[in-house]
């Protein structure tokens, strides 16, 4: 791969990561009540639905799994949005191969003999 091609795809990938961290911070904070110093209300608020109120629960306890290793709140919180993010550009990223994968001659045989 030729290093013009090789920028382009790094500075779209570094592009995602700060949508999706703005994205994600801007949700934790004001949707799910999780600040970015690290403080995490008590109880969901009012605004949340009951599908949101799992999905808070599930967030406070990844960040309570983080702090329980010995990270600080502020660094906890920033941990989990970090390995959120990376999450979700590595799923959109293997999603967006999909496509690829079915018109490659090597997977229409791997399908055919599975």
């Amino acid at each position: 791969m030729d290093k013009p091609t090789r920028n382009l795809i790094q500075k779209a990938t570094q592009d995602a990561r700060h949508l999706l961290e703005t994205e994600f911070s801007r949700q934790l904070e004001g949707v799910f009540d999780i600040l970015p110093d690290g403080t995490v209300a008590p109880e969901p608020g009012e605004h949340l639905d009951p599908a949101q109120k799992v999905v808070r629960r599930k967030i406070v306890a990844a960040i309570e799994h983080e702090k329980a290793s010995g990270m600080s709140d502020r660094e906890a919180v920033a941990t989990y949005r970090r390995e959120a993010l990376f999450t979700c550009l590595n799923r959109v990223t293997a999603l967006s191969f999909i496509p690829l994968c079915l018109t490659s001659m090597n997977w229409r045989i791997w399908i055919w003999r599975q």
